[in-house]
């Protein structure tokens, strides 16, 4: 069939064949050079949203460090205080500073035994307490946003209680790596920044 064709006809198909082929080898190029370019502005995209979620979260930690400074702080000049204050103005002042920081997902401090007033006996049970009677308050928002204070948990196993083993046993700051925590009926993702409290005596309490 093709050989009964006029030669201006077999050269208009040869031409126009040619130029699909060339169409098509161009498209593909256009395409692919489109592809690779959108992929490397996908890539540096990427990056530069790393790199601004990176120094978020700095910004964000170094924030969270200098209010755990503040109230260890505070909370070693607890001596100067009545022993039978210490308690209330404590937790009084971690729910303040809680409110005052509505970023921060809950504020805590955790006492050794008989450390803060000797009075552990008198507080078993009680709000912001376990069995032992240790000071050991959580103050996080609820689900409505009020703040409420629970006691804490797992304080004293090595692993889950990291957040106050570690700077307890070290003696320096410490900021753990994230992990899964019940806060307000819910399971959140944290991390904790823990701070040692030392008494007038050099000693974390």
């Amino acid at each position: 069939m093709f050989t009964k064709l006029k030669l201006k006809t077999k050269l208009l198909i040869y031409v126009l064949t040619t130029f699909c082929v060339i169409f098509i080898v161009f498209t593909g190029f256009v395409v692919f050079d489109s592809y690779k370019m959108s992929q490397n502005d996908a890539l540096t995209l990427l990056e530069s949203v790393a790199h601004e979620s990176s120094r978020s979260i700095e910004t964000n930690i170094n924030g969270y460090a200098e209010v755990t400074k503040t109230l260890a702080s505070v909370f070693s000049t607890y001596e100067d205080l009545a022993p039978e204050r210490r308690r209330i103005l404590l937790t009084d002042f971690l729910k303040g500073t809680l409110q005052s920081h509505p970023t921060i997902a809950s504020i805590w401090t955790c006492w050794e035994s008989g450390a803060l007033d000797g009075m552990d006996a008198q507080y078993v049970g009680k709000p912001g307490h376990d069995s032992t009677g240790r000071f050991i308050p959580i103050w996080s928002f609820d689900a409505n946003g009020k703040p409420e204070m629970t006691p804490l948990a797992d304080y004293d196993k090595p692993g889950d209680g990291d957040y106050y083993l570690k700077p307890f046993q070290s003696g320096n700051i410490h900021i753990t790596e994230p992990y899964e925590y019940e806060l307000a009926g819910k399971t959140i993702m944290m991390f904790s920044i823990g701070m040692p409290v030392k008494n007038k005596a050099g000693k974390v309490v």
